[in-house]
């Protein structure tokens, strides 16, 4: 789209953008990706099928049937001494992140991608929009399609526990597990979408963008489970960014032993390696962003 430099020496409107202005840009790109089949079918399913498994081991537990991890825990430590939220978080975890990945790879990925295609950025960064408002509104929307997955699905389990549970101030109880599992989808989404939006802003192509972010969660998965199993070093998990948020999570939402099969590795990562590997995905993904966007010329 051609620009034409004069009438933006003309301009004599505001010299800054509201914070309306991020939500604009948020909102367009919500209504945008909504459209797309595949992101309403992962965003509104999966909530569904979320629910349902939550409400259906909730009655199930309830009658002394379901899964029997669950009960083999039951038994050991009895019910009033399980956190049933919490454990169900767990058992969900790992699915939540890979359809948080592929959605993130469809809804994060090609967002800034699409504008260096269309040469759109130096018209974006004219008066009165800045660096700043963009790359707010871009997150913003990548994060509100990431918040439908981690933090919906984990809000909806909340409500289930409380409707079928019979205990008293059943509500007010489990408000702290409900919290510590909210702030553990919101360590997704940041992880996600930081790293998400950084690989968009190196391409041109949205496919490309796409296709590399699901590349580097692939091989990162890939990498660290296999040196973590070969050199026999659970910390090596810290190179797969999904992987430090569910470590942390554990430490957030502890549940009684056993834990789910194949999480031994993982529960054996120190936590503070794994809040510093959350830290450096986030922050290199955040970095590149800005450092790319920063790169193009606002019209004054």
């Amino acid at each position: 789209m051609p620009i034409d430099i004069a009438s933006y020496r003309r301009w004599e409107g505001r010299a800054r953008a509201t914070p309306l202005a991020a939500y604009a840009i948020a909102a367009t790109m919500v209504r945008r990706r909504m459209r797309i089949r595949l992101v309403r079918w992962i965003v509104s399913v999966f909530s569904l099928m979320a629910t349902g498994s939550a409400a259906a081991t909730f009655l199930f537990t309830l009658e002394g049937e379901g899964d029997p991890m669950i009960q083999h825990q039951i038994r050991l430590f009895g019910i009033d001494n399980i956190d049933l939220l919490a454990v169900l978080n767990h058992r969900l975890e790992g699915t939540l992140g890979w359809f948080g990945i592929l959605l993130a790879a469809l809804v994060g990925a090609p967002l800034i991608a699409e504008d260096r295609r269309a040469k759109a950025l130096p018209l974006y960064f004219s008066r009165p929009l800045g660096h700043v408002e963009y790359v707010l509104g871009k997150a913003a929307s990548a994060a509100f399609f990431l918040a439908l997955l981690l933090v919906v699905p984990r809000a909806s389990m909340y409500l289930v526990e409380v409707a079928f549970s019979d205990a008293e101030g059943i509500a007010l109880r489990q408000l702290p597990t409900l919290l510590r599992t909210l702030a553990t989808g919101g360590l997704g989404i940041a992880v996600l979408a930081s790293v998400a939006l950084g690989v968009s802003s190196l391409t041109e192509r949205p496919t490309y963008a796409a296709l590399t972010f699901l590349g580097i969660s692939v091989v990162a998965f890939g990498t660290a489970h296999h040196l973590a199993d070969a050199l026999r070093d659970p910390n090596l998990l810290v190179l797969e960014p999904y992987a430090c948020v569910r470590r942390i999570a554990l430490d957030l939402l502890p549940v009684p032993a056993p834990l789910r099969p194949g999480t031994e590795d993982l529960a054996a990562m120190d936590v503070g390696r794994a809040w510093t590997g959350f830290g450096i995905w986030t922050g290199l993904g955040l970095l590149v962003l800005v450092l790319r966007v920063r790169r193009v010329e606002v019209v004054t």
